[in-house]
């Protein structure tokens, strides 16, 4: 029983990791997008 309890963690874990990885890779996209098209602009 606690093996599955720990496996479960990882898996809870990893998710969380890819999750915060996910949104922090779609962030850096829209703020680099938002500087080009402010240089185009100008």
């Amino acid at each position: 029983m606690r093996l599955s309890t720990e496996r479960v963690n990882i898996y809870y874990f990893l998710i969380l990791s890819f999750i915060s990885y996910i949104s922090i890779c779609i962030f850096i996209i829209s703020s680099s997008t938002i500087l080009f098209c402010n240089l185009i602009s100008f």
